[in-house]
């Protein structure tokens, strides 16, 4: 990803998306539900989103806090079909609903 954006290409190389994110992203995941595909993103002072791949819209947004209710950034990411997992740094761990 440079400048904000991210490209997504399908398994063949083809481009999906261009998806405009605010910085780097540290990491990226993906999921679909059969008929819609997404990707999960986490990139530095930012929330988790959640792209559909055939819109190019955020979805919804997964905001991470500490103990102290103050926005933490993900920096590593892994979702399942009804879960989505965030590492953290200093060993924080968050569980979100899909």
């Amino acid at each position: 990803m440079e400048g904000g954006e991210m490209h997504v290409f399908d398994g063949g190389l083809k481009k999906q998306a261009v998806l405009k994110e605010c910085g780097p992203s540290y990491e990226i995941d993906t999921l679909t539900n059969g008929e819609t595909e997404y990707v999960l993103a986490c990139s530095k002072d930012q929330p988790v989103h959640l792209w559909d791949l055939a819109s190019h819209k955020v979805v919804t947004q997964y905001v991470c806090r500490n103990q102290v209710e103050e926005v933490i950034s993900a920096i590593s990411l892994k979702a399942t079909a009804t879960n989505l997992f965030t590492g953290h740094s200093k060993g924080i761990l968050k569980v979100f609903d899909i």
